[in-house]
């Protein structure tokens, strides 16, 4: 198994989503981790981010919700 990030950011989480970044969701107690590969592209996409990117805002506001959604679902299992 590959080394992981663990991310309790939303925003940028879903800016790694809406790039292809694959996202897995662990649970613990009642916080949701949010965990990407440790790979030189995940560092890429998410020093993007924190670059302030202009992106297609809709597309993003999709990754968010999507994000949301099953954040929530896994809090609620």
């Amino acid at each position: 198994m590959q080394n992981e990030l663990a991310y309790h950011d939303v925003y940028s989480v879903a800016y790694a989503d809406l790039k292809g970044i694959p996202i897995r969701m662990i649970r613990e107690d009642r916080r949701v981790i949010f965990l990407l590969p440790d790979e030189p592209n995940t560092y890429q996409v998410l020093g993007e981010f924190n670059s302030n990117p202009s992106l297609p805002l809709l597309n993003y506001i999709t990754h968010l919700k999507k994000i949301r959604a099953q954040m929530i679902a896994l809090q609620r299992a």
